[in-house]
């Protein structure tokens, strides 16, 4: 297999190189230029797809274990729950099992937590692969 050097330009030393191959394209070139660079800073503002849903956005159901939040550091294993008033999120207390083909924990109800982001739990491994014996 051949190596190949990859060509590494940043994007401002591309355009200088294509106009000087092309100087009648320069105007053209231009705003494709612009248009890249706009979409590449806005790419590069958006957070990656992983999976987290933002909680403005959409939210688990009732009682779904699932991973949580605040998206400064602080992450963990809980679930919504209903609650006086409404909503609260509740945080895993460290039993963690599976029931009916699910991730499941019993958590403890807190009111205190600034859950921003949650995250969906993979099916468990004996769902995905058959059960081991």
């Amino acid at each position: 297999m051949e190596n190949k050097e990859q060509n590494t330009m940043s994007l401002e030393e591309a355009a200088v190189d294509y106009i000087a191959q092309y100087p009648a394209r320069a105007r053209e070139y231009g705003l494709v230029y612009n248009a890249i660079k706009f979409g590449a800073s806005w790419q590069s503002s958006q957070p990656i797809n992983s999976g987290w849903v933002l909680c403005d956005d959409d939210m688990p159901e009732l009682n779904e274990a699932v991973w949580i939040s605040n998206g400064c550091g602080w992450t963990a294993l809980g679930c919504l729950v209903e609650c006086e008033g409404g909503y609260c999120w509740a945080v895993t207390n460290g039993i963690i099992y599976e029931e009916d083909g699910k991730i499941v924990s019993e958590c403890e109800l807190d009111d205190d937590y600034d859950v921003v982001y949650w995250h969906r739990l993979p099916q468990p491994i004996t769902e995905l692969f058959g059960k081991t014996e």
